[in-house]
Formats: structure tokens, C-alpha cells, sequence
């Protein structure tokens, strides 16, 4: 119940716009910054939400918030107050929180670390569309598709990783389901390409392409990956351009082709990374287990950083605003930002 009532807390109110950052950390019994985009520095920030935190950021840039142990519970918070949005679901969830995902048309998926009670709610959360499901061992990452409302879950079954892509309902019912690769290798982060091409992070610190449709690694007789790198993977991300962000935990980070065949820029040193998000002009963002937060160019250049957050969890990139959607389209942009997540450490 203490859990439960530190969760719904209230905070300070000021506007966000395009590309400012949401960070998920686990200081002050787990906690939520606002920092702006362009520079990292402060807007607002509340605390005691009773575990590690995790978000999402739907279409109208309201935050889905997923909190680890011991609250292990969810909810929506408006982003310029991070208050509980008016009407919205939330609570306990009856299981350890793993992950969530934001679906394209802003429907949410919830995974869990024993794989019991995977669901898909409503977008203010008040009613379940999809499960509650169990699957495996438990869930070790999520993403929304970009050009469909479907969910990719990486989980894990009998000692192996595996992917697939479900509906929102029913959920892990009748969506397609593929291995990771061998035994004791599981899925650690997933992404999707402008055209839903899935890349893929393994814990034998492999990235490799994905088909769409199947979750083959098959793209049409041939295969696309990169590694073995040097440590674990912490985090992946995409570009406009569709090149691939890989950051370690080592504090390296690359910048590859599309294709993952080339390196087209790399550089170390930027801590114990535990977050990465792509921001609308392809900025890199990401957080490290030290309490830092760095916001970099897409060459990898460190253009502002900020230190003392506390561990961080998560790192998420608010959405354009309906008014201003037109002038980004018409620039070209490519308008994505972070559905989905890695599981609590």
C-alpha cells in the first residue's frame, strides 16, 4: 500500500516540447527527470514511485511508467507535471514489472521477468485488450512496430531466447514465433528500421537484421549482423538514415550501416551504459548506471552532459506535438522514438 501511494506522488509543472528527454532512475525510491533536449538541462522531476523506473511515450506525449520491485506497478503520468493523467488506469500488477513497449496506435504492452500475466491495455490503461498471457521464463525486451500495431517481445523458454510479434489481441495466441539463436542465447534489445526490418541484439553481443514478417534471420538468401563486441550490449537504436546505434556497457558506442557491415563512427569512454534513445535530428542520448546523462551528436561527439541523476534505468524522447507534425514531415523527418525497452537489472 506505502508502494502503491509513492507511485501516484505529484510534482512541478513546465511545458516539453520536441526532443526533450524523459530519464527513468532509481534514486529517491525511484524517480523521473524531464531535462531538455537541446542542452540536458533541468525542467522538473518527482521521486518515490517505489522501485527502478521504465517508460514509454505515447503519440500526445503522455509518459507510460513501469516500476520495478518492490512496487512493480504502472501508470500514466502527464509529462509537464508528472502527475497521474486524469481517468487513467495504473496500479499493481501482481508480478515482477520486466518491460513495456508503446504500440503505434498508442495501446501498451506489459512483460513481466517470470513470464506470468503478459498483457496489452487500453491507452489510458483503464482496460486489458490482450492476456493476461504467460510465456516462458519471462520477457527480456519489447518494441513497437513502426508501420503496424503490433508488438515484438523477446522472452525466454527452456534455457533459450526467443522473438516474436503479436497483435495486441489475442496476445501469444497466434503471432509469429522464432529462436534467437543457440542455447543459453537471449534476446537483450530490439529495434525496428524505417520499413520494420528488426534489428536484433543478442547476449553473445551480436546484432544481426531480422525479416519483418518471418523474424528469420533470412533476408532473401543472405544474413546481415555485426560482432561479436567487446562487452555487453546496453542498448541499440536507428537513425533517420536507418544506420544502427550499438552501445556497450563498456561505455563504447558504434554508429553502423544499415546494413551493420560498416563502422561509420565509434568512440569509448562515455561510462557504464545502461540507456540509449535517438532523438528527432538524430541526436544520442544516454545514461549510465553512474547517474550520467550525455547528449551526443550522431558522430558520436559529447555535446552536453549532465552527472548526479543516480543510477538510471531508462531514457525516452518526447514526440512532436500535433501543430508542428506538418513542418517536420515536410523537412522530411523521420519520426520515431523509444516504444520499448530492456527489462530491469
Amino acid at each position: 500500500a506505502a508502494a502503491a501511494a509513492l507511485f501516484w506522488a505529484a510534482s512541478t509543472a513546465m511545458a516539453v516540447i520536441l526532443d526533450d528527454v524523459a530519464v527513468g532512475g532509481a534514486a529517491g525510491n525511484g524517480g523521473i527527470y524531464i531535462r531538455s533536449g537541446s542542452n540536458l538541462a533541468p525542467i522538473t522531476s518527482n521521486f518515490g514511485f517505489g522501485g527502478p523506473v521504465k517508460l514509454g511515450v505515447q503519440s500526445d506525449n503522455s509518459l507510460i511508467v513501469g516500476v520495478g520491485s518492490p512496487a512493480d506497478a504502472f501508470g500514466k503520468r502527464d509529462p509537464n507535471t508528472l502527475a497521474p493523467v486524469a481517468g487513467s488506469g495504473g496500479g499493481g500488477i501482481g508480478q515482477p514489472f520486466s518491460t513495456l513497449a508503446v504500440l503505434r496506435n498508442d495501446n501498451v504492452y506489459i512483460g513481466t521477468a517470470n513470464g506470468a500475466s503478459q498483457q496489452t491495455r487500453n491507452p489510458m490503461l483503464t482496460g486489458i485488450i490482450g492476456g493476461p498471457a504467460g510465456v516462458g521464463s519471462g520477457v527480456t525486451a519489447s518494441s513497437g512496430m513502426r508501420n503496424s500495431d503490433e508488438v515484438l517481445i523477446l522472452y525466454n523458454s527452456g534455457g533459450q531466447g526467443r522473438i516474436r510479434r503479436d497483435a495486441a489481441s489475442p496476445l501469444f495466441l497466434v503471432g509469429v514465433d522464432e529462436s534467437v539463436a543457440g542455447s543459453a542465447t537471449y534476446g537483450v534489445d530490439v529495434a525496428t528500421q524505417s520499413d520494420d526490418t528488426i534489428v536484433l541484439a543478442r547476449s553473445d553481443r551480436v546484432v544481426e537484421l531480422r525479416n519483418r514478417v518471418t523474424l528469420s534471420s533470412d533476408l532473401g538468401g543472405f544474413a546481415r549482423s555485426a560482432g561479436p563486441f567487446g562487452s555487453d550490449i546496453a542498448g541499440i537504436g536507428v537513425l533517420s538514415d536507418n544506420s544502427v546505434v550499438v552501445a556497450m556497457v563498456s561505455g563504447e558506442i558504434q554508429v553502423r550501416s544499415a546494413d551493420l557491415q560498416s563502422v561509420l563512427y565509434g568512440n569509448g569512454g562515455f561510462g557504464d551504459i545502461t540507456a540509449l534513445a535517438v532523438q528527432h535530428d538524430d541526436d544520442i542520448v544516454v545514461g549510465t548506471g553512474s547517474g550520467d546523462l550525455r547528449l551526443l551528436s550522431p558522430s558520436l561527439v559529447t555535446k552536453f552532459t549532465e552527472s548526479g541523476l543516480g543510477p538510471i534505468t531508462d531514457v525516452a524522447v518526447f514526440v512532436p506535438e500535433p501543430a508542428s507534425l506538418w513542418l517536420l514531415c515536410a523537412a522530411g523527418a523521420v519520426l520515431a522514438r523509444r516504444r520499448g525497452n530492456r527489462p530491469l537489472q
